[in-house]
Parts: C-alpha cells; structure tokens; sequence
C-alpha cells in the first residue's frame, strides 16, 4: 500500500499489477525516488513517480489511438473501435475508477476530433457527426471524413476520402451543405492560413494550394511538388504554429516564399533537426512549447523567452521511440501536467514536470570482466574498487581475449541508457554511443592495457569514467631476456657479416685488379689491331688512288699512243699521195704543209714535263730517284724508262718516241749499258723494282 500525506491510498500493488509474489519482506527508498521491495521470491522495483501511464479506453480491445480533445468537462478518445468519453480532470488519483463510455453512434473508425464554432465535430470514417455528451449526431453520410477547419464563422471546410465539402451553420448548429467541384484527391491534411487560402498536403502527391468558392461551390488549385523546392513529391505535411504554416518534406523543414512562389527551407528548424531529417509532427501548445515527431525520436522543443532572444532547448522523450502511430501521429498538450500521445495500443499520459527532473546519480558499474573461452576465467567480480589496493592483473600471452560486462543505475531509464568505451592501448579513441551491455576483445598484443567505460541516461547525462587496467605478458620469446639473447646474437652475426663482408672485399678487389689487367690488354691489342687495321685502309687506299692514276695515265698514254698512229698512217697516206701528185705542183706543196704540221703536231703532244708529273704522282717519284741515281741518262732514257715501268709494248713505245721498232730496241741496249746492268738481267724488271 502507498499512501499520500492524508493517509489515503495512493497505490495498491499486487501480483495483478506487476509484482512478482504478493509475500513482500522488505522495502527501501534510493535517493531517486525509486521503491525496491525485498519479495519472498526476488527483487522489484517500483517506479512511484513515472511520468508514462497507459490509457485503454475500450478497455481489453487496446485498440489504435488517433485523436483526442477536451470539450465542455469531458476528455473524448477517438480510436479505431470508436469515440470514447471521460469526465475531465487535471488529476486521476491512481485507484480512482476510470469509467468510459462509448459515445453512442460513433462505432467504428474515429479519424479526428474538431473544436469548431462552440461544436465538437467528428470525423469518421462513416461520415461526419457532432458530439454532445456522450452522443454523436450524424450530419451526412458522405463517407470518410477526415478532417474539420473553420473558414469563417458560418463556413466550414471538410476533407474527405475523395476531395472537399462545405459545411454551414444553420440554427446555430453545423450542418452539410455541398461537395466542392474541382478537386478529387483524398484530403486529409488541411490548415489555413492569414490570406484565406487553403493549403493541402497529399502523402503521396505533393502540396495543394486552394482556394474554395463557397457560393459556387467550386476550388480553385495550385499544385507545389518537386519543381516547387520540395525534396520530393512524396511525404509532405502542412502544419499550423501560431500564426505561420510550416511544411515539412521527405527532408527537412520548409516555409513558402509568396514573392518567388515556391518553398525555401527553414532555417531555425533545420538547425534543430537537420536538413536530412523526416518530420512527421508537429504541434505547439499554450505555453509556446513544440511538441514534435521526428524519424524515429518523438519529444518537445522547450522555448524560452531571453531578454533578446527566444532559446530552444530540445528534449527527446525515448519512452515513446516507436509507438505513435505511424502516418497519423497525434500529440494533445493540455497543459505543464498532462499531454497525451495516441498510439498503435491506446493512449499515454505524459507528465512532463517529473519527467524534467534530471537525475544526476547515474553510474556505470563494471559486473564482471573474464577470459574468454576458460572454465576457470573470472578476474574481476564486481566489488568496489579501491584506488589504494588496486591492482593492474598481469596475463600471459594467450591470455588476450576478455569480455567486460557492465550496466548503470539509471532504474527508471536503464533501457535507454547507452554506452562509450575506449580501450587504452588498443583504440585510437571512444566509441560511439551503444546500448549493448557486454563488450569482447580478441587477439591483443602485449602490452598494458586501461579499459575506460561511461554511460549516458535518456536526458543525455553522462556519468563518470570508470576505468580498468590490465597487463598481458609477451612470449618466452619476446621477453627481455630473449631480446638481450637475440642482440647478442645480432652482435655476432653482424660481426661474421662484417669479416666475411670483408673477406669477399679483398676478393672483389683482386678479381677487379685482373679484371683491370685484363682489359687493359685486351684494349692494346684492340688499339694495335686498330692501327694495323687504320694503316692497311691506309694502303688499300694508296693503292686504290695508285691504281686509278696508273689508269688515268695509261689512258691518257693510250690516247697518245692511238693518236701518234692514226698521225702517222695519215701522214705516210700523205706521202704516197705526194708521189703521186708530183703532176699538181700546187697540191703537192699544199701536201708537204700539212705534212709538216702533223709532224709538228706530234713534237706538240710530246709534253714531257706534265706527264712526268703524273708519272712520279703514281709511281712514288720514280723518275726523280732514277735521276738522282743515274744521272747519266739522256731524256729519252728518262722516257724509255717511264715507258717500260708502265709495261708497255716495243711497239706502243715506238709509237710514242715517234720512232721505230728498231729504234726502240737501239735505245733499251743503249739504256742497259748506261745502267750498267748484268747480262741476263731483264731491264723491265730491274725498273719495276727500282
């Protein structure tokens, strides 16, 4: 039994309501405000104080939630099974009896609940009705029903499965007037804002703007998509602060720019949320405050008033991560106390004050670390730590895989209590935030080790660092003994490398030396073959320019000696011709001139000088050793001489000393006489060698 300052009960805990057995042994109170009750058969905790109560208004059915609103002393509960009724109060004492009731006529789907010209109209999925009490009145059977705004105070504008439909007051009560031409798309998302438009936003369409006609029943529309400024066409909502429209996209927050016509992002929710975060919900309460779904985090943008400016502190309510209902989340903040979320099984009051308290208590505590994959492994058991007797264990070397396993004395929040380590010696940093409450490290190296661990609550509270140290020994052979072992044996190894290197040093250097020697003869011997081979180039080259002049000089000799011929036939042509003529004295002189001019002639082509040159050019100044040597010769023994080294015929000498063979066999005797040569010595020969 709790109870409150008046003795009256508080709480009646039983089996029913939680506990484990009904036989409790024992109480006791932490500083946090928690209860632990010592039962006959283990340990309970009993959050007193929890901000989080669940509602079932259709009791056991635990059916979806999906709007709600306090009207005239009651607090209705739409859900999927229908509209449920309770007297309102700012306070449930927790055994008061909670009766609800079914608003009748409201069976079945129940979409939202709307506060318009002093009625509560309902949207249902059979059509729209007003609720009175704990009665619904149907105004129309247009069927789904989606949502109520005021237009003005006798006009009001109902979307529905399939478009929109106007409602009026009559008799100072709503009633259905007509559908609107010219939209059909399903409406469920409806606000206005200060111009008189009306804005739309479709799932999975985009962003309508409109502007309906009431007395001709007809909608004008504007569609915003993708081209407009929204990230995409899909996942767009509209929704009111204040005064101001705000849509949010697929991607971030936007606002509509009316002097560009078309979608800017919004700075100051950007910075909260982040330009890549999906936002579902939003809705602001009477204390300015912004309560809001967001991907998968739901909580309340707290604003406060600075002097200058307006301070936004963001605060995350992970209790409620995953449970609104997804694509029709709804929030009802009724004041500091009481805020109600629908969600997938019934309702759930919130009481935000208690929940602001923050807790500062939280600590990390390390349970156990062992080794892995040992029977006997436990090496620390979760006792206090003492900084004074702590001390670091010391492991071999294949004891290098430990699990550390841990939690924190966050009671209340411990399933959203994360974690950070930071292996010291292993890891380059912290990691980040995780839930998981076990940690292994396999395969360390040797070395010390500091395990250092912290955790944070919901509230982002982190606690303080705690820390565990360990050492893993090296290996036999890697201890300092086995490293003193191995330089002493790097010593000796260095000092064998270093005779040896020198050995093959002086071996290199011996085999570079005969290398050496040996180049060096073979480059003489290449340059002697060299010189060899210049000078018989040399002397093929002599020969080669020998040869060419001996052939320009026989030719030229030929050319001379054909010519002295072919003179002398004409001229002893001419003779005979002379005889004959002796009739013509006047032919006969004219014969005996040309005659003498061929005689004349022949002296002429004698030109000794220029054919000595070239003759000594070509046969290594032949002629001037022989003057040198036997001076006594005439110029024809000079010429017989030249003419005979050339190796030419009786003949063609004949024919060249202008002479006759006889001649020419008087001169070879006289010659030999004067060269004083023996008898059997052949004289072209002799000056062949000469």
């Amino acid at each position: 039994m709790v109870l409150d300052r008046q003795r009256r009960v508080f709480h009646h805990l039983t089996k029913k309501d939680g506990l484990q057995n009904n036989t409790i042994l024992s109480l006791a109170a932490d500083g946090s405000g928690n209860l632990w009750l010592g039962l006959d058969n283990g340990i309970d905790l009993v959050d007193i104080g929890s901000s989080f109560s669940t509602i079932f208004p259709d009791g056991e059915l635990e059916g979806t939630g999906y709007a709600m609103e306090i009207f005239n002393g009651k607090i209705y509960f739409g859900t999927n099974t229908g509209l449920y009724a309770l007297d309102w109060k700012p306070y449930y004492r927790p055994k008061e009896n909670q009766n609800f009731a079914l608003v009748s006529h409201s069976e079945g789907q129940v979409w939202s609940l709307n506060r318009l010209g002093g009625e509560l109209l309902m949207g249902h999925h059979e059509g729209a009705f007003s609720v009175q009490g704990t009665n619904a009145r149907k105004l129309t059977d247009l069927p789904g029903i989606w949502k109520f705004i005021s237009l003005d105070h006798e006009t009001a504008l109902a979307g529905h499965y399939n478009g929109l439909a106007f409602f009026k007051k009559t008799n100072n009560s709503w009633a259905f007037d007509a559908p609107l031409i010219g939209l059909t798309e399903s409406s469920r998302v409806l606000e206005k804002d200060g111009t008189g438009h009306v804005w739309m936003s479709h799932p999975y369409r985009g962003v309508y703007r409109l502007m309906p006609d009431s007395e001709r029943h007809t909608v004008g529309v504007d569609f915003f998509g993708a081209k407009f400024g929204l990230p995409s066409d899909l996942n767009n909502y509209v929704y009111k602060l204040g005064d101001n429209l705000v849509f949010a996209g697929e991607k971030g927050v936007f606002r509509f720019d009316e002097s560009q016509q078309r979608f800017a992002p919004n700075v100051n929710f950007n910075e909260i949320f982040g330009e890549k975060t999906r936002v579902k919900y939003l809705r602001q309460d009477d204390a300015g405050n912004i309560w809001y779904a967001a991907d998968n985090e739901v909580g309340v943008l707290l604003v406060k008033d600075n002097a200058v400016e307006k301070k936004v502190e963001r605060l995350p309510i992970p209790e409620l991560s995953g449970k609104l209902v997804g694509g029709f989340e709804f929030i009802l903040p009724v004041d500091e106390h009481n805020v109600f979320f629908a969600t997938e099984q019934g309702f759930i009051h919130f009481d935000p004050i208690g929940y602001a308290t923050k807790d500062s208590s939280i600590q990390v505590v390390l349970h156990e670390v062992r080794l892995e994959n040992e029977s006997d492994s436990l090496l620390f058991g979760g006792h206090v730590f003492n900084e004074a007797k702590k001390v670091s264990p010391v492991l071999s070397n294949d004891e290098n895989a430990l699990r550390f396993i841990f939690s924190a004395t966050d009671f209340k929040g411990g399933e959203f209590v994360t974690y950070a380590h930071f292996l010291e010696g292993a890891e380059a940093g912290w990691s980040s935030w995780d839930k998981e409450t076990s940690l292994v490290f396999n395969n360390l190296r040797p070395g010390s080790y500091t395990f250092q661990l912290k955790a944070k609550n919901r509230h982002g509270l982190e606690s303080a660092v705690l820390s565990y140290s360990f050492i893993i020994r090296p290996p036999w052979y890697a201890s300092p003994v086995a490293f003193g072992i191995y330089g002493l044996l790097l010593m000796g190894l260095i000092g064998g490398a270093l005779i040896g290197q020198r050995k093959r040093f002086e071996q290199e250097r011996r085999d570079l030396q005969l290398t050496h020697h040996q180049r060096e003869e073979q480059h003489q011997l290449l340059a002697r073959q060299s010189a060899e081979a210049i000078d018989r180039l040399q002397n093929e080259k002599l020969a080669a320019e020998v040869l060419y002049k001996n052939q320009e000089l026989a030719t030229a000799t030929m050319h001379l000696v054909q010519k002295s011929e072919i003179l002398n036939t004409i001229q002893e042509a001419l003779k005979k011709l002379e005889k004959q003529v002796k009739q013509e004295p006047a032919l006969k002189k004219e014969i005996g001139r040309i005659i003498r001019m061929m005689e004349k002639d022949a002296s002429l082509d004698e030109d000794w000088a220029q054919f000595s040159k070239n003759f000594d050019q070509v046969h290594s100044d032949f002629l001037k050793r022989i003057a040198e040597q036997y001076p006594q010769l005439s110029p024809n023994d000079y010429k017989l001489c030249a003419y005979l080294r050339m190796n030419l015929s009786t003949k063609e000498i004949a024919s060249l000393m202008n002479i006759s063979v006889r001649g020419v066999e008087a001169s070879r005797y006289r010659l030999r006489r004067r060269l004083d040569l023996e008898m059997g010595t052949n004289l072209t020969e002799f000056l062949l060698k000469l």
